[in-house]
């Protein structure tokens, strides 16, 4: 229900602890019929508060990008990182545990909206590669 009014859904579910149990993981998934309105429930949900919940709305990797990812060597997941670390930042933060292959923070266009123009701000989350 949190994410009809972002377009129409193909499909949704929230994972269970197991398949006759009422309590849930913590975690779902939903699938758009189009990228764009995916797109703008990820922007407009990631973060947002929900019955006291932190909600992290990302896109679902596939077999082939999680591949990618995996191919660049041990990687780590960081999120809820500060607005203003960028990439040297994060690997500088990282490289006391070993040698940083790369790292790569996400980031979203949003139009700003007293000039119109596209930005690029961060996603708060990001890659570590060693």
């Amino acid at each position: 229900k949190l994410f009809i009014a972002f377009g129409k859904i193909n499909n949704a579910f929230v994972l269970k602890a197991t398949p006759a149990s009422t309590e849930n993981k913590g975690f779902g998934k939903v699938f758009f019929e189009t990228f764009v309105d995916a797109k703008e429930a990820e922007l407009k949900m990631n973060g947002r508060a929900v019955e006291g919940n932190i909600l992290f709305v990302s896109k679902v990797l596939s077999n082939e990008e999680l591949e990618k990812q995996r191919s660049k060597g041990i990687g780590l997941y960081v999120k809820r990182l500060p607005d203003y670390v960028n990439n040297d930042m994060l690997k500088k933060a990282f490289m006391q545990f070993g040698t940083v292959i790369s790292t790569e923070i996400k980031y979203a266009e949003i139009r700003n909206p007293t000039t119109g123009k596209l930005e690029l701000k961060s996603r708060q989350f990001g890659f570590v590669y060693f």
